[in-house]
């Protein structure tokens, strides 16, 4: 027989529905099959212990080239060290460059609220970045900022800079949010017309580099206080559309083409983070369609991050083991860019073997499992397509309910986006207290002798004091889920 006409399905037919629930029933031995077998996310959504394929599979990686993803690794350096640091990852793996800016960089002098986690460059004038990139060609590695509320006076030094050195062909983006940053310190440092006029700005100066990305909206900010994923996913909705309506000039222009970026944290819940990470692509195709945009025009990228929320202090080690499920479900997931945590980053400021080890947890992910080398790793699963399609849909609803109220601006005034997020990291938070979660370490599996890596300081710090804002707002403070637990047992390690 030619086996090209060996028919699989008649000598193994593919089961019923009924025929795989009997038999699982008749395993459960009395058990109840629903409240047994399937189970809720955070989010309310329903995992089954099966899905049956449904209609076409979901391709939602844009068809561009080969699938890749750009190491773009934080390196927690100030002005004096960076460019050693930089060239040092260059050469040893990393593919793109993230410049960490201080506070004073993003948005002013004293803000409102001081942030827990703050970077240290300095770039409040053009030819800081001259020593930064010294040695570094911006036509080969793309360059991350993170301007948040100063969008135009980051993107001059940016434009200086480029033109200094020839290259209009530069990738990257500028990281301009202004939305994300008054919840990151508390308030806008100018009314909130200033602002948008920033954000017009640096549309205009960043014309002639096409490359060169304006926007990227700060969802791991909503990861990282404890709003669940379908809430970071309508955030990003809420805050594009809110860009989308504010870099048009007038009711009947478009906003600038070009680029965007979404920065996106991975959590623990691999196949749910896959499916938020997918969803994503999906819920920006339906934003573009609402507002009647191209999306040849506004492509999207997403830099992924692993999560801040569920790094532990006890037993840091275990990390990197989060570290790598987080840094894989984002691929799979299809991020573009990637920054994994170093494992040590909840003792204090990293050292360059918690660098090296972060780093090479992307490129192993490549170059070892090969994942590099699949256009679309979860294309086909049934499971994550209609998890995917189910997250989609639950983010989408909660962005129609947020327009309606008024949309993320109004919301962020009024301080209700706020109240909800800490209402859900309560929750979260009080799981942890109560064993419901668990991470291994620290409320399970304690190890009373543990000797922790000895770090040099707090982590990065940047001495200033809060100051007024132009329009205050409630903050959004970034917290560690253990970080409550964490302090009673130190001062318990110490009684």
């Amino acid at each position: 027989m030619d086996m090209n006409d060996l028919d699989i399905r008649s000598l193994f037919p593919p089961p019923a529905e009924e025929d795989w629930r009997a038999a699982a029933e008749k395993l459960l031995k009395g058990k109840p099959f629903r409240e047994t077998l399937f189970s809720q996310t955070d989010e309310g959504l329903t995992l089954s212990p099966i899905y049956w394929p449904g209609g076409e599979p979901l391709r939602v990686m844009p068809g561009r080239g080969k699938r890749h993803w750009e190491l773009a690794q934080t390196l927690y350096a100030g002005n004096d060290t960076f460019n050693r640091r930089a060239r040092e990852a260059l050469q040893n793996g990393q593919t793109a460059l993230r410049l960490d800016l201080d506070v004073s960089s993003q948005w002013g002098s004293a803000p409102p609220h001081i942030p827990g986690r703050m970077g240290s460059i300095h770039l409040t004038e053009a030819a800081a970045l001259d020593e930064l990139l010294a040695n570094i060609d911006p036509a080969k590695t793309p360059l991350y900022f993170d301007a948040l509320n100063r969008p135009a006076e980051i993107a001059g030094a940016i434009k200086v800079f480029l033109e200094k050195r020839g290259c209009k062909n530069a990738g990257g983006g500028l990281g301009a949010d202004p939305l994300s940053g008054a919840l990151r310190y508390g308030g806008f440092p100018t009314d909130w017309p200033m602002q948008a006029e920033g954000m017009q700005k640096a549309a205009e100066i960043l014309r002639d580099f096409p490359e060169f990305d304006l926007v990227t909206i700060h969802a791991d900010i909503i990861h990282n206080s404890g709003g669940h994923k379908v809430r970071q996913l309508a955030y990003f909705l809420s805050v594009a559309a809110n860009y989308f309506r504010l870099l048009s000039r007038d009711a009947a222009a478009d906003p600038p083409p070009g680029g965007w970026r979404l920065r996106l944290a991975a959590g623990n819940e691999q196949f749910a983070e896959i499916a938020k990470f997918r969803a994503a692509r999906l819920l920006w195709r339906n934003l573009l369609h609402a507002f009647d945009l191209d999306e040849k025009n506004y492509p999207l990228a997403i830099d992924a991050v692993t999560s801040w929320r569920y790094m532990t202090l006890f037993d840091p080690w275990v990390n990197m083991i989060r570290a790598t499920g987080q840094a894989f479900a984002a691929v799979i997931g299809g991020c573009d860019s990637l920054d994994v945590l170093p494992f040590d980053l909840a003792l204090g400021r990293p050292d360059a073997f918690s660098l090296r080890q972060a780093r090479n947890i992307s490129v192993i992910l490549s170059e070892e499992s090969y994942l590099g080398k699949v256009r679309e790793p979860a294309g086909g699963s049934a499971y994550l397509d209609n998890l995917t399609r189910e997250m989609a849909g639950e983010a989408w609803r909660l962005f129609q309910h947020m327009e309606e109220q008024g949309g993320i601006l109004s919301l962020i005034r009024e301080g209700r986006w706020q109240k909800d997020i800490r209402e859900e990291a309560a929750r979260e938070e009080r799981d942890y207290e109560e064993g419901r979660r668990k991470a291994i370490g620290s409320n399970v599996f304690p190890n009373p002798a543990e000797k922790r890596p000895t770090k040099a300081g707090p982590g990065l710090q940047v001495n200033i004091l809060p100051g007024p804002a132009a329009e205050a707002v409630e903050p959004l403070p970034e917290k560690r889920a253990l970080a409550d637990f964490e302090e009673r047992r130190l001062r318990e390690e110490t009684e």
